[in-house]
Formats: structure tokens, sequence, C-alpha cells
């Protein structure tokens, strides 16, 4: 089984996975600093964790169209991936900060706290769908 870092990519925040089972787990949520600090970070992650595939949330909309938006996850999901010299993967995440959302609020995390973890618990949403898929989560 491939070890994997999965990423929720948004403008302030990145939301961090990873699996190297069949289960994705979290691992951070990270606060944006400046394109080549944050990939120099997400490389380091990804090598620190071993990852050997980057999967990343494609933002689309619910027609399965793209905006603006996938274009900017995409360009920082690869520029990471370079620096770590593993190849990324893209992976539809419609929904998945509403799945995430709905978790946290079932659990009792509220306001300022839901903040602080609704990122990287998308991405472990994102890691998950894609585990799944491939036949390799529960």
């Amino acid at each position: 089984m491939k070890k994997i870092l999965a990423l929720d990519v948004g403008d302030r925040r990145v939301g961090v996975a990873f699996s190297s089972t069949f289960i994705a787990n979290p691992v951070e949520t990270y606060v944006r600093k400046g394109d080549q600090t944050d990939h120099r970070h997400i490389a380091a992650l990804a090598r620190e964790m071993g990852a050997e595939l980057i999967v990343a949330g494609l933002p689309r909309n619910m027609d399965g169209s793209e905006g603006g938006q996938a274009e900017k996850a995409r360009d920082f999901a690869e520029k990471a991936a370079a620096l770590a010299g593993i190849p990324c993967l893209m992976w539809d995440e419609r929904l998945s900060s509403v799945t995430a959302n709905a978790v946290l609020s079932q659990n009792g995390v509220k306001g300022r706290k839901r903040r602080q973890y609704v990122d990287r618990i998308a991405a472990v949403v994102i890691l998950q769908n894609y585990l799944d898929y491939k036949g390799e989560g529960l």
C-alpha cells in the first residue's frame, strides 16, 4: 500500500491528511504564509512522512466544471509534489468541506475551534474517498 499525503488547498489554509494503510488520518491545518514557503513546508512534510503520492482536492462546481480555485489548487499541489519528488493526483473534492463541517457539528465542535479542524477533516474526506474508490479503504 502506498503512503499518501492528501491536501485540501485553500487561499488561507491547507488541510493535510495521511494514510499508510486503508484509513485516512488528519495531520494538520497549515496556515499559509506565501507560496514558496508553503510549497517547501508541504514537500518537507511529504518527505518526512515517506509519502509516495500527493492526492489533492480538485474543487469542481456541482456541474463538474472547474473554476479558478481548481487551477490554484492544481498549481499548488503540483509545485509541492515536484519539490518532494513524488507524483501528484487531483481528486474531486465536491462536498468534502460540507461533510467535514457535518462531522464536526455532530461531534459538538463549534465556532473558532471548528475553523481549526475543518480543513484537515476535509483532507481526510478527500483521501478516504480516494482510498475507497481504489479499493484500498474499508
